[in-house]
């Protein structure tokens, strides 16, 4: 069954980036943060959750954009994902 979404609706993400976001995690929404350590990139911070609309996610990824952090990965999830992802971090 194919998920219909809205750019208009909440829809949940997860966003992988290469570096420390943490000093600007009051940017970035109600995101859930996550730091680990790759052997390939570094250190790579994982934020995931819901966010509002997709001008809110936009507002996400141009802030990611302005610290010139390299994006590695954009994923949609289903919010029932993105629920248990955030409890496993809780």
């Amino acid at each position: 069954m194919i998920q219909q979404t809205s750019p208009h609706s909440p829809n949940a993400y997860r966003i992988d980036v290469q570096g420390d976001l943490a000093p600007w995690e009051g940017r970035l929404g109600r995101l859930q943060m996550s730091s680990r350590h790759d052997r390939q990139y570094g250190q790579v911070t994982s934020l995931s959750g819901v966010v509002q609309d997709q001008a809110e996610l936009f507002g996400i990824l141009n802030t990611i954009y302005e610290l010139h952090l390299p994006l590695l990965r954009l994923s949609a999830l289903s919010r029932h994902s993105a629920d248990e992802d955030n409890n496993l971090k809780n």
